[in-house]
């Protein structure tokens, strides 16, 4: 069991993608729900939001939600799907 933790401590921080489209009246409470668990869990985390092309103020709901914090907004101008979605917050987390 030590081995694991100290496995762990010595990884790359985490990088997590959240993806979302229209969805600006859920969005800080997710966003709330997960960055209560990166506080207690990884602390060091990053946080990347993509907003696929959305049409409502998601991206300024997630602006307001991961102010101050370790986070990254990207907003596609327009919808272009979850694979690519994906492939932007890929690109946009940590590089080494």
């Amino acid at each position: 069991m030590e081995h694991a933790t100290h496995a762990r401590q010595e990884a790359e921080p985490l990088s997590l993608i959240v993806l979302a489209h229209d969805e600006a009246e859920n969005v800080a409470t997710v966003l709330d729900e997960i960055l209560a668990w990166l506080d207690e869990h990884e602390p060091d985390a990053e946080l990347i939001f993509v907003d696929d092309g959305s049409s409502d103020n998601t991206a300024a709901a997630a602006e307001n939600a991961l102010a101050g914090r370790n986070a990254r907004i990207v907003r596609h101008p327009r919808k272009r799907g979850i694979g690519a979605a994906i492939r932007t917050g890929t690109v946009t987390g940590r590089r080494t």
